[in-house]
This record gives C-alpha cells, sequence and structure tokens, in this order.
C-alpha cells in the first residue's frame, strides 16, 4: 500500500505507471546497522531503541529521503548527526536492551533486559550520554553530577514486561508487571534515586524497604504464585483491565487494591478462570473473558480493541489457505462496546456470539461491535 521498494540504503519508492498520478506516499527513509527492538515518541522526540542496547533521539520525525535521520553510527556506543543538519538530539549508550517504555506525564519510564530500570525526567538531554549516566550498578544507575535527566532508577530480579501509568479521579498510580508472575503498584512516579520506588522484594510481590523514608509501595501480587504473568494493562471507565499469559483478561474495580495479593484473584488451576482469592478482603474483580491467544488490549475512548492471534501454535503440517476464514494462521481483532459485562464471578463479560468467535460470520451482538479476522 506504500508503493515502495527496498534497496541497499533504505527504500525507493516505485514508479506509477500513471504520470497523472505518480506515486508519493515516501517521504524518506533509514538503514541502521543494527537491529532495533522498540521505536516511541515523546516531547517532540523520535527514539529509536537497538536491539544490542542505545538509545537514539531524533529531533521530531526527520527529514526526507535516504538517510531521513541525517545520523552517523561510528560504534555501537557512538552515533552523530550529519554537518548541517538538525535532526540529530542525543544518543545514549546502554549494555542492556530496551524492553518496555512506559510513558508518565513528563517522564519516561525505560526498563533493559538485564532487570535495571531508569527515570528519565522529559525527554532528556543531548549529545553523547544524552541521559548523563555515570555509571550503572546492582541497585540501578548514577548521575553526573549536575545534571537532572536521571531522576531515579532500580534494579529486580526479573525483567519488566509492562507498565502502565494512570490519573483519574482520585488514582494516581504506575503499575508494573514482571516476566516472573510479579506485579508493583507505586503511588503517583515513584522516588529518586537508586531503588525509587523504596521497595524490596519478598513473598507475593514487594514490601516497603525503608519505612522511614518516602513509602511509594501501594500494592504488589505475585499471580499464581508466579505461573501466570500479566502481558499487558490497559485502563478506561474507572477499571484495569489485565491481559494474562494464560489469555485470560481480568477486570477489575479501578486499579485494583492494596498491599501484598492487590488484585485479591487466584486463577482456578483447573479451568485458568480468575476468582475471588479471600472474601472477607477487599473485592475488586468485576468479570473474565477467555480470549484463546490474545496478544494485545486497548483502550480507546469508551470502546476497547482486543487483538491475538487465531492459534497459539498453527498446525503447519496442514494444507490450510492464510486468508481461509478457517484458517488457523493470522489474527483477529474484536471491538467491544463499554467496558463489557460486570461481576466478580462473571467469566464471559464480552457478548462473542458462537463457540469459535475467530471464525464467526455472523451479526456482532451485545458490547461487540465487530470482528475482524486478519
Amino acid at each position: 500500500m506504500f508503493a515502495i521498494t527496498p534497496v541497499k540504503d533504505g527504500y525507493d519508492q516505485i514508479a506509477s505507471q500513471s504520470l497523472l498520478n505518480p506515486f508519493s506516499n515516501l517521504i524518506g527513509s533509514h538503514k541502521f546497522k543494527r537491529k532495533l527492538s522498540a521505536m516511541f515518541y515523546f516531547s517532540g522526540c523520535l527514539f529509536i531503541c537497538f536491539a544490542k542496547g542505545g538509545i537514539l533521539k531524533i529531533n521530531g520525525i526527520g527529514g526526507g529521503g535516504k538517510n531521513c535521520f541525517a545520523v552517523i553510527e561510528n560504534s555501537t556506543s557512538n552515533i552523530i548527526g550529519s554537518s548541517g543538519y538538525n535532526y540529530f538530539e542525543g544518543y545514549q549508550h546502554m549494555t542492556g536492551e530496551v524492553i518496555e517504555v512506559t510513558l508518565a506525564d513528563s517522564v519516561m519510564f525505560i526498563s533493559t533486559d538485564d532487570e535495571r530500570m531508569m527515570k528519565i525526567n522529559g525527554p532528556g538531554g543531548g549529545g553523547q550520554n544524552m541521559f548523563a549516566i555515570q555509571s550503572q550498578t546492582n541497585s540501578g544507575y548514577i548521575s553526573h553530577s549536575g545534571f537532572n535527566y536521571l531522576l531515579g532508577s532500580a534494579r529486580f530480579a526479573d525483567e519488566v514486561e509492562f507498565g502502565i501509568y494512570v490519573r483519574d479521579r482520585e488514582i494516581d498510580s504506575t503499575m508494573f508487571s514482571f516476566r516472573d508472575g510479579r506485579v508493583l503498584k507505586v503511588s503517583a512516579l515513584g522516588g529518586t534515586g537508586q531503588n525509587m520506588f523504596n521497595v524490596v522484594e519478598v513473598g507475593k510481590g514487594f514490601l516497603t524497604s525503608d519505612p522511614n523514608s518516602s513509602i511509594w509501595l501501594e500494592g504488589s501480587d505475585d499471580l499464581d504464585k508466579g505461573k501466570v504473568v500479566v502481558k499487558c494493562f490497559s485502563y478506561g471507565q474507572g477499571e484495569l483491565f489485565s491481559l494474562l499469559d494464560n489469555d485470560r483478561i481480568m477486570k477489575h474495580i479501578n486499579l485494583a487494591g492494596t498491599g501484598q495479593g492487590l488484585y485479591n484473584t487466584e486463577i482456578n488451576n483447573g479451568s485458568g478462570v480468575p476468582q475471588i482469592l479471600d472474601p472477607n478482603f477487599s473485592i475488586t474483580l468485576n468479570g473474565s473473558y477467555n480470549l484463546i491467544s490474545g496478544t494485545c488490549i486497548i483502550h480507546v475512548g469508551d470502546t476497547i480493541l482486543l487483538a491475538g492471534k487465531k492459534a497459539k501454535n498453527p498446525d503447519l503440517s496442514k494444507e490450510e489457505e492464510y486468508d481461509s476464514p478457517q484458517s488457523s494462521f493470522g489474527g483477529y481483532i474484536l471491538k467491544i462496546t463499554g467496558n463489557g459485562n460486570s461481576g466478580p464471578g462473571v467469566d464471559q463479560m464480552f457478548d462473542v456470539p458462537g463457540s469459535d468467535p475467530y471464525h464467526q460470520t455472523g451479526t456482532p451482538t451485545g458490547n461487540v461491535e465487530g470482528i475482524q479476522i486478519l
């Protein structure tokens, strides 16, 4: 749909057969020497993350033509801007690969695969070492004196899977999920310095490390003793949605509860259905759904978009047509009105018709606006 073709140093626009309607989709392209792991836009800048460490910051979205960012890669620890261009803003060499970025108001939480996390003030600075990091330690990072880009840091026992910041009515909290199944919720954006959340990892998640210092910890959990991981959070209309790696979605009022076991939810070992753990404590569980093979959930206004694959592991031995509705290849998108059906015992909070919803061709019903098979 872009009418482009790959070439050695980027992409070229395919020539149109019509002189009256030439293709003009391609603005620019750039060929990097290293593989990329992530890309995001924040505070007027484009951030490009490299698979073996390092973050490049571009003013706006760069320019046009080949080498549209006008940068020169000298080494893994050094990228500079081409003379005469102002697209290059800065570069930060990192030993760990960026695996998750949580954007929150005027800060960035950047998590790497060496279990470290840094909190950066705004988009950081410029030039080489744009975050002014002096060194990394067993507890996070240390800033060069005289700079305020690095606000805080932390190091955990495992990598961050996903993060979300929510400020809505009485809520002002940040939540992170980890690849060992734990979940951490802190007040606002946490603190400063190393161990910026003032937590220690124990039992079902986290406890406050130093009660005589600022307390940021609001709650934590260790779902199914680490057997279930929260792959993705989304928040909308006063409720938190947690997409689990067993493909269930849990819905909790507000941002769930507080303290250890903040979800007050257990995963039924037989069915995988989220259930109330202790009825004598705060109950925030308000519904669940089996998404088969979910990959992402987002709120857009009062609508939910759910994406996933038709099958976790498609049977490659079958001669299936990729574009057939019956194929196990490809994926789907569900579009839901509102937050679905509610109640702590509701396991079908979305009114997806049929026993095989991802091959469904009938008219959507209830709170399901549409189903798109990909």
